[in-house]
């Protein structure tokens, strides 16, 4: 995972953030597992605090609300780093369209 080194030498983080995967209710695939667990080792390898939070505290400590969506979290990151994100916001999904 080169591209995740880079990250961490550029930015020398003292404590890397998860979503803990393997929580009761993530649901997240097979692919995504295990490149949590990679991601987990290298930060083990570059001494790395890591915090594993479930999706449910992400979108209370983000939005104050555990039912918020994927896009009221995409607009409310996108407003507080408009440089690095704004540009990258997709549009609202319709509800006929799929994901």
């Amino acid at each position: 995972m080169p591209g995740f080194e880079k990250l961490i030498a550029r930015y020398q983080p003292g404590v890397l953030v998860l979503q803990d995967v393997a929580a009761k209710d993530s649901r997240r695939a097979p692919r995504i597992k295990s490149l949590h667990r990679q991601v987990m080792r290298l930060a083990a390898k570059h001494k790395l605090t890591v915090k594993l939070i479930s999706g449910k505290q992400v979108r209370s400590l983000l939005l104050g609300n555990p039912k918020g969506t994927k896009q009221e979290m995409a607009e409310l990151l996108a407003k507080k780093f408009p440089d690095d994100l704004a540009s990258r916001l997709p549009p609202k999904r319709k509800a006929w369209k799929s994901e």
